[in-house]
Parts: C-alpha cells; sequence; structure tokens
C-alpha cells in the first residue's frame, strides 16, 4: 500500500470521528417547575366553558367613554343612542368597572360621570346616553307680601 493511500484514509477516519464528536450532546436537565404529566386521565372530570362570560371593563383604547360604550354595544349585539351633546375621556376611576353584567357596568359608568349631567341606562336592545335633567329649579320669585293696614 502506498503511503499517499493509507494518510488519505487516516485523514477520512478522522474526519468522520470528528463529525460524529461533534454532534454529540449532553443530556438534557432534569425537569423542573410546574408540568403536568400527558397520557393520563384525572380522578375527576372539570367544565371547560366553551365561550365563557364576556367581561365589561375599560381599555386605555377606548379612549373615550362613547368610544366605550361603542364597543360594548357592539360586542352585545346591540344599539348605542348617544344623545348627550358632550363626549368624556375616561378617568382612572373607570379602570375598576369589571362585570360580567352588562346592566351593572352601565349603572357604575353612570354613577361615576353623574357630575358631568351624564345618565347611561339599558332600554331594551339599546345602550343609552343623555344629559341628566337639571336640578336647579326655575322658580319664579315669591311675591312680596301684603301688609295689613
Amino acid at each position: 500500500m502506498n503511503p499517499l493511500s493509507q494518510s488519505l484514509r487516516f485523514l477520512v477516519l478522522a474526519a468522520a470521528t470528528a463529525s460524529l464528536a461533534a454532534c454529540a450532546t449532553r443530556p438534557p436537565p432534569p425537569v423542573s417547575g410546574r408540568w403536568t404529566p400527558v397520557n393520563h386521565y384525572d380522578e375527576q372530570s372539570m367544565a371547560l366553558p366553551l365561550r365563557p362570560d364576556y367581561v365589561y371593563y375599560a381599555t386605555p383604547v377606548d379612549r373615550t367613554l362613547k368610544g366605550l360604550l361603542a364597543r360594548w354595544a357592539h360586542d352585545s349585539k346591540m344599539q348605542l343612542e348617544y344623545t348627550h351633546d358632550t363626549d368624556f375621556t375616561l378617568y382612572r376611576a373607570v379602570a375598576e368597572v369589571h362585570s360580567d353584567d352588562l346592566r351593572a357596568a352601565v349603572n357604575q359608568l353612570s354613577a361615576m360621570y353623574a357630575a358631568q349631567q351624564v345618565v347611561i341606562g339599558v332600554d331594551g336592545d339599546r345602550i343609552v346616553v343623555r344629559r341628566a335633567p337639571s336640578t336647579a329649579s326655575t322658580t319664579a320669585p315669591a311675591a312680596p307680601a301684603a301688609s295689613a293696614h
């Protein structure tokens, strides 16, 4: 055998050994943390809601009262009847509204915006927003008392 052929065989064998060694990996670390084993059944059945309840809440994207109520009306397949002549920005307290009941959420908003003379309610398939009636009474001045002579 010629020496060139032997060195070529050695180089091929060394390259094959090096490439196999490069593919070797360390074993995976042991499993830690919370995990669930697969391929087994639980002891009891658990209900999984197919349509979870809708939660009425404000997001920063809503920006205004009308925008918030328009989203709620759309999501509830209702109409928004906004007859108030002013729209209002949302403020921090509105973030506390979280309810799966539309009427309860609307009542909370109505109480929050009462100082701005806003009344919000649900009427059939409509969310209605209107200006609150003025509480100032416009009574005529009292007539002067007649004097007895």
